[in-house]
């Protein structure tokens, strides 16, 4: 028995077990065993009978005008033609020249390698005794089809083709399970197996069989939630905030994901913040629909000259987004993303509203997503634009947009990021580096909602949130972790961050008092904290490093929390 990840090119002629591991909670089993016959493979006496003068004695090699790909059984004729055409360019490759053994040979393995890349890992190739005065030469193709699908202990339903693109019927191929995985990794409390596996040896003239088994482990009650508190919030609207978060998954058995998240201040009587949003989520085969909302609550004092003045207001959001899976393999992954979003927004000073900082706004979205799998390590790169769009009741631009130097609802701003995530193993330790760069390129005036923000613990760390925002700006945040072994399930992680970034605006003439221009460098020293997967906690301290522009600086940052799934 041979064990190989997903894709390789591992066979052995009396068995074969293949686990394919796509991420740390999805995985898929196959077990194929007790192939019934091997052809004679590559690197094995090919028995060819030749014509009577199909070559000469200096020419060790047989003329082959035409290439054919046979099933070994009949009633696979039709479907062996449409579902490895794949492998006509090899075929035609070979074809209009003299072949030798050799030749033949690395041509059985071509066609192998081609097969397995494609998915299709019970797939063999042989030569089978004929005679080529026709200069015609026939390889014989051997493969199993689907003949059961089995789902818990029951046969597959309609949900089964919801994920998995095959069939009983279909010819064997394992991406289309993996497509399917593919669906379920993103759940928290789920972890599908599949195990395939040979049916009993069916008639002569049929092709061998194999059945594929999924086991859908879930616990009774398929929710996660957490609460945690911290000190992450606004100077203006107070730091001290508390998380609650909740999450339901495949309830129906349709890789369904609800997922919801509130964060406030505790004290609601003076300055305030208040924030929820909910999203739901449901894939079908290579497409996933997704649906989001906010709503955000504020409230902080506004001091203009001797008076004091409350200013509040709110704002929500409504995306609907979709996914397509263009592709994917054990290594690497590509995704197209689209979507339609909304934003309402309305602020007062005292009850008083503020028409100018009124938004009823609609926007379109598209990006390229690419990930690439290094061993263990990752790199992701997403190029994308966003679209502001008269659509579906989106407000004018103010009157004085014919001002040259006005913002504008109607942007296009086109974005580039990049995320990486390297495990290290130094020294028998555990160590990690993770670190992204985000950018945003606008040449059109911008409302602060749009524009690129610098600060906070979430951009660069050392700095008050949105100390910078600009048209333009890049993000660069780079973290590097060591992971001291556990004792009786509680592990430290010490860290090390190093985060810097980059704002310009396009107006120059502002004179409002806000930077909207500048480049600032800030530091992280902390330390995580987890036991079992119950509870967590962070201790960390900031430090700006370059702040020409003496900018307010946040310098301590901790949390608690506890985690149930």
């Amino acid at each position: 028995m041979i064990t190989s990840e997903a894709n390789t090119d591992s066979t052995s002629g009396s068995g074969l077990a293949i686990c394919l591991q796509k991420t740390n909670r999805v995985k898929i089993i196959a077990l194929i065993m007790a192939f019934f016959w091997y052809l004679p493979l590559a690197g094995k006496e090919i028995a060819i009978t030749p014509a009577p003068n199909p070559i000469t004695p200096e020419k060790n090699c047989f003329d082959i005008d035409e290439i054919l790909l046979v099933p070994n059984v009949s009633s696979l004729v039709a479907g062996v033609k449409k579902t490895f055409l794949f492998l006509s360019p090899i075929l035609a490759t070979y074809s209009h020249q003299c072949l030798d053994k050799e030749k033949i040979t690395h041509l059985l393995n071509a066609l192998k390698l081609a097969s397995l890349k494609k998915g299709y890992i019970t797939t063999e190739f042989g030569i089978t005794p004929q005679d080529l005065r026709s200069k015609q030469l026939i390889i014989t193709l051997q493969t199993t089809i689907v003949g059961a699908i089995e789902v818990q202990g029951k046969q597959a339903g309609w949900l089964w083709g919801k994920d998995y693109a095959i069939n009983i019927g279909d010819i064997l191929s394992i991406k289309p399970i993996e497509r399917g995985l593919y669906n379920f990794k993103r759940l928290k409390t789920n972890q599908p197996v599949v195990e395939i596996l040979p049916m009993p040896a069916s008639l002569p003239d049929k092709p061998q069989e194999s059945k594929i088994s999924i086991e859908n482990p879930q616990p009774a009650l398929p929710i996660y939630a957490s609460i945690s508190a911290d000190n992450a919030g606004s100077l203006s609207t107070g730091i001290y905030q508390t998380s609650l978060q909740f999450g339901l998954e495949n309830l129906l058995s349709l890789a369904e994901s609800f997922h919801t998240y509130a964060v406030f201040t505790p004290d609601m009587s003076q300055a305030h913040s208040i924030y929820v949003s909910s999203d739901f989520s449901i894939p079908w085969r290579r497409f996933l629909l997704s649906v989001s909302g906010s709503y955000a609550h504020y409230a902080q004092k506004l001091s203009i000259g001797q008076k004091t003045f409350s200013y509040n207001g709110y704002g929500a959001n409504l995306d609907i987004k979709g996914s397509v899976l263009v592709y994917l393999d054990n290594l690497n992954s590509l995704n197209f993303n689209f979507g339609l979003g909304k934003r309402w927004a309305q602020n007062y000073l005292e009850n008083i509203a503020l028409i100018v900082q009124n938004r009823n706004l609609t926007n379109i979205y598209a990006n390229i997503n690419y990930s690439r799998y290094i061993k263990n390590a990752s790199i992701s790169v997403s190029i994308g634009v966003k679209q502001g769009v008269k659509w579906l009741g989106s407000m004018k631009n103010f009157p004085n947009n014919n001002v040259k130097s006005a913002p504008n609802f109607f942007y296009t701003l086109p974005t580039i990021d990049v995320y990486t995530s390297v495990p290290l193993r130094l020294w028998d330790q555990n160590f990690a580096y993770s670190g992204f760069v985000k950018t945003q390129i606008s040449r059109t005036h911008l409302y602060a909602s749009e524009k690129f923000g610098l600060g906070g613990i979430y951009s660069v760390r050392g700095f008050d949130s949105s100390v910078l925002s600009g048209e333009i700006g890049v993000l660069n945040r780079n973290d590097w972790t060591y992971y001291l072994p556990s004792v009786f399930k509680l592990t430290f992680v010490p860290s090390l961050g190093l985060d810097m970034g980059y704002t310009s605006g396009i107006d120059r003439s502002r004179n409002d008092g806000l930077e909207d221009s500048g480049f600032i460098i800030g530091s992280a020293a902390g330390v995580k904290i987890y036991w079992s997967k119950y509870f967590n906690a962070q201790i960390w301290g900031y430090a700006p490093l370059y702040n020409p522009h003496n900018l307010k600086g946040r310098y301590f940052y901790a949390s608690v929390g506890a985690n149930w799934e």
